[in-house]
């Protein structure tokens, strides 16, 4: 019997986070084979992560399946690598730690995480396309917040305070993440 051939190239940004590992996981128990490739700064984090998720060990070990690769988000040369496979899509779900400031304030541990990854990230996509006319823009999911757009209020009357004071900074970058998506789909650098 022979191994099915990945049907897609998925590439994850955040994957040992929440929503991203999730997806992720998901993929990686699909009867349909798809190579997952994951950007992040501790591939032995991720790698625990999946075990601990009951993926099996053919699968965590399977390079048509899986491949996690060391490196930083906001490094292009590490983008580059990681678009190498090039993806039909890009699930994205990078955010910063919280981190506390007394006496009563939180920030996060890199206030400019989202925008200074999803600005490496779209710019090789660019320089990518722009060298091999060939290559489709890949789909991009991007995992965000509520709150962010003024015209649409979708945050519930008590948690404004929490959102205009506890959140501001890492808000200020999800709308910056949300603004750089947005333009990219409009010049074609990502499809939809």
């Amino acid at each position: 019997m022979t191994t099915p051939q990945p049907t897609r190239t998925i590439l994850y940004f955040g994957a040992t986070g929440g929503v991203t590992l999730s997806t992720l996981t998901t993929s990686l128990l699909s009867p349909t084979p798809h190579l997952n490739i994951c950007l992040v700064r501790t591939p032995s984090k991720l790698h625990s992560m999946l075990s601990a998720a009951s993926i099996p060990a053919t699968t965590l070990s399977d390079p048509t399946r899986l491949l996690i690769l060391e490196g930083n988000a906001k490094n292009p040369t590490d983008v580059a690598n990681a678009l190498t496979n090039w993806p039909s899509t890009i699930v994205y779900g990078i955010g910063g730690a919280p981190v506390y400031k007394p006496p009563f304030s939180i920030t996060v541990d890199d206030p400019h995480v989202c925008e200074g990854s999803i600005t490496a990230i779209l710019s090789t996509i660019k320089t990518k396309l722009a060298e091999d006319a060939t290559r489709r823009p890949p789909f991009i999911s991007v995992i965000s917040t509520t709150g962010l757009d003024p015209q649409v209020n979708d945050v519930p009357l008590l948690l404004k305070p929490l959102y205009s004071w506890l959140l501001a900074v890492p808000h200020e970058d999800k709308k910056k993440l949300e603004a750089a998506v947005v333009a990219a789909g409009k010049e074609g650098t990502v499809g939809g």
